[in-house]
């Protein structure tokens, strides 16, 4: 009784500790999986090979040129839709789900966010600058949130070709998947847009890109 009593006092204490260790250990393990996709839309571990931005050249709400290389150094969270609310009945789900991210990294002028209108006959650069001014009064930094706009074929080739992402003929203004874009144009990941959840994972990675991208340095 007495050597369990001394084991007890030896152990017990450090019980805490050691739960924390093996569960930093795990936290750890957990936070550097973010990996890459192929170009079959399979998950890869490697950049080599991986799914990057295709080589468009489209325009933003202020009719600046913009290619994937004036986007490289920023860490992009990238949305497919209209600002046409006929269009885009989820339009005000959509916004506010992209303002959680938007808000929290407002200050921080590597992180973004990347919108491709999905009806840019409708969708004038006056009226996306507007959409824009509106979302982003808060932010410490200017450019964080970019809309991009031009042809119909020239966004749809740049949509499947930089994201593996293909419109439903039948619903095509309704796209509910985001994807995460690092610094280098590669594709990281991709959330549900309507999932609060998946927006909360969404931030969590673009802390982890981050940290990735100060190692890096």
């Amino acid at each position: 009784m007495r050597l369990r009593n001394i084991l007890l006092v030896i152990f017990v204490p450090g019980l805490p500790l050691l739960l924390l260790v093996m569960l930093g250990k795990c936290a750890s393990h957990q936070f550097g999986a973010l990996g890459y996709y192929d170009h079959s839309g399979a998950r890869i571990e490697s950049s080599e090979g991986a799914l990057q931005l295709s080589d468009f050249d489209l325009i933003d709400q202020s009719g600046r040129r913009v290619t994937p290389d004036s986007l490289r150094g920023t860490i992009w969270l990238t949305a497919f839709f209209s600002i046409d609310s006929a269009s885009t009945p989820h339009l005000a789900l959509m916004t506010k789900q992209l303002l959680w991210p938007n808000w929290r990294y407002r200050d921080e002028g590597d992180v973004g966010t990347l919108c491709f209108s999905l009806r840019p006959e409708l969708d004038r650069p006056s009226d996306l600058q507007a959409y824009i001014d509106r979302n982003t009064r808060y932010n410490g930094e200017p450019g964080k949130w970019i809309f991009l706009t031009g042809s119909n074929a020239d966004i749809d080739q740049a949509i499947v070709e930089s994201f593996l992402l293909e419109r439903d003929p039948m619903d095509p203004y309704n796209v509910a998947t985001l994807f995460l874009v690092d610094e280098h144009g590669y594709v990281r990941q991709k959330y549900l847009a309507t999932s609060e959840h998946e927006i909360g994972e969404a931030v969590e990675d673009i802390a982890l890109l981050k940290k990735y991208k100060k190692r890096s340095r």
